[in-house]
């Protein structure tokens, strides 16, 4: 099965996952020794400042959960947050209830986002 995700843009990294770098369990390639495509590929600051967000957004739930707000908002939409969580007993949460809607944007997007976000 392929994997999906962000990989680091580089090429020990892209063949150390996988040996012909062929692109076959992995979302990167090598042609001529060169990834193929950028798509799912990041460079090292990219990586960090993906890596701070998540910190941050890590530390913010904290204090959420621990400010008590723990409402089940699953996502909604073309994929159903719900449907294999072993925790409906406890949530409660029924289809009609709102959730978060799933957004799909592109990694040049997030990445702009990211960095607009960390400059505030």
């Amino acid at each position: 099965m392929r994997m999906n995700g962000v990989i680091a843009e580089d090429t020990v990294v892209i063949q150390g996952m996988e040996a012909q770098a062929q692109g076959v369990y992995i979302p990167a390639a090598l042609k001529d020794g060169v990834p193929k495509s950028h798509g799912s590929l990041l460079g090292y600051d990219e990586i960090e400042l993906v890596l701070r967000y998540m910190k941050r957004l890590v530390a913010d739930m904290a204090v959420s959960l621990r400010q008590g707000h723990v409402e089940a908002l699953p996502l909604t939409g073309d994929y159903d947050g719900c449907a294999y969580c072993p925790y409906f007993t406890v949530c409660r949460h029924e289809k009609e209830d709102s959730g978060n809607q799933r957004v799909c944007r592109k990694k040049d997007e997030v990445l702009e986002q990211l960095k607009q976000e960390e400059a505030t």
